[in-house]
């Protein structure tokens, strides 16, 4: 064989090499952040109502029951779900049979019969879905690092859209305050991979290989009550957020100001957020914190003992009891310090390059205990 030759065999073999190469499945996974669909209407006079009342008297109301009694029954599950949700918030939430018992037996419009049941708002559900189609073309891909569309038109992942539609009525003056329709699907939450076999355009569900069999697209629905009621759950959140949204900015500004050490004008902002809302763990945290940084130390800890009975949720309370290690790092009571920092990681705290970087923890963070304490979290997670 001369060298020629031998040259053209090597580039025939570099060419069937990369052919091969480009042919191979290769995993993929679909991003489509459904809630940019949201469509959010409210009033000047909701937002108003909201921003001065943000824990406002509910009760919740379907205005169009399921026809069956298996849908009734199924459809009450998910309305359970939001009122819990509301309460857990710390909501008022009135009955809402007492609701739909004045309503049938009474013609009065929403303001007369709202008074007698105590109640601020009435959010009425129109719509609670979750098979609502959603074809994405559209996907992250592990072999280019970017995004990329299907070439085929046949291809595509139906990421099925969880939808909740309601709107809120204002109870004191009997008029509409807004419209809101909101949307979520498992790919937003879910880390779904899949291959794509290129040369085909068919897919399948990773880690299944490509010998299983193989779809022009695929679906993700939600296939069971547990999914359902996850999805009820995102989108009530969703919900709360907006009624919140007006108190929100507000802290989120305060937040802010405390990041930036303006801390006294966030201390005038957290006293009227106090007042409005007296039950947010977040406020007195932030305000514990304040103290902290200015060595009171008997009004810190009275802030972040109130924060603690407050913290709801497994989340919240490993952020209060990461304000404890703090306080205490700052105190110089390095063992507590270090004590209520494995508390918070415990409960769910995740940010390792902020608990690095935290100047507040400067106290501990040479100790041996402290190290220790981060290398098993860290690998851990």
């Amino acid at each position: 064989m001369n060298i020629k030759m031998g040259k053209i065999i090597s580039l025939i073999i570099i060419i069937l090499l990369i052919s091969i190469s480009c042919a191979m499945p290769y995993r993929c996974i679909v991003r489509p952040e459904s809630s940019n669909k949201n469509d959010i209407i409210m009033t000047g006079d909701l937002r108003n109502l909201l921003e001065q009342n943000p824990m406002p008297k509910i009760v919740i109301r379907v205005p169009r029951p399921a026809m069956s009694v298996t849908e009734a029954e199924e459809f009450n599950r998910y309305i359970n779900t939001i009122e819990k949700i509301f309460i857990r918030n710390g909501y008022t939430v009135r009955d809402r049979t007492l609701l739909e018992n004045l309503m049938k037996s009474e013609s009065q419009d929403y303001m007369t019969i709202g008074k007698k049941i105590d109640t601020d708002i009435i959010i009425d559900i129109l719509s609670l879905r979750f098979d609502v189609p959603n074809q994405i073309r559209s996907f992250y891909s592990s072999k280019t690092g970017g995004t990329e569309v299907f070439r085929n038109n046949n291809n595509f992942i139906d990421c099925e859209l969880a939808k909740l539609e309601c709107r809120i009525t204002i109870v004191e003056k009997g008029q509409l305050g807004g419209v809101f329709t909101f949307y979520t699907s498992r790919c937003d939450s879910e880390e779904l991979w899949f291959l794509l076999e290129p040369v085909n355009s068919l897919l399948c569900w990773a880690p299944h290989a490509m010998d299983k069999p193989v779809f022009p697209s695929l679906t993700v629905s939600y296939s069971d009550d547990d999914m359902r009621e996850y999805a009820t759950t995102i989108l009530t959140y969703s919900l709360l957020s907006q009624i919140k949204s007006a108190i929100l900015e507000k802290s989120q500004r305060a937040q802010d100001l405390y990041d930036r050490g303006v801390y006294g004008e966030a201390i005038t902002l957290l006293n009227d957020l106090i007042k409005k809302d007296p039950s947010n763990c977040d406020y007195y945290m932030l305000y514990g914190m304040i103290h902290a940084r200015h060595n009171r130390f008997p009004e810190a800890e009275q802030m972040l003992n109130k924060a603690i009975i407050y913290a709801s949720t497994q989340g919240k309370k490993a952020g209060v009891y990461y304000a404890y290690a703090n306080y205490y790092s700052l105190k110089n009571e390095k063992t507590l310090a270090i004590s209520f920092l494995e508390k918070s990681l415990k409960f769910g705290m995740i940010n390792f390059k902020h608990i690095h970087e935290d100047e507040d923890l400067a106290n501990i963070r040479d100790m041996d205990a402290f190290i220790e304490l981060l290398y098993k979290y860290e690998h851990k997670r």
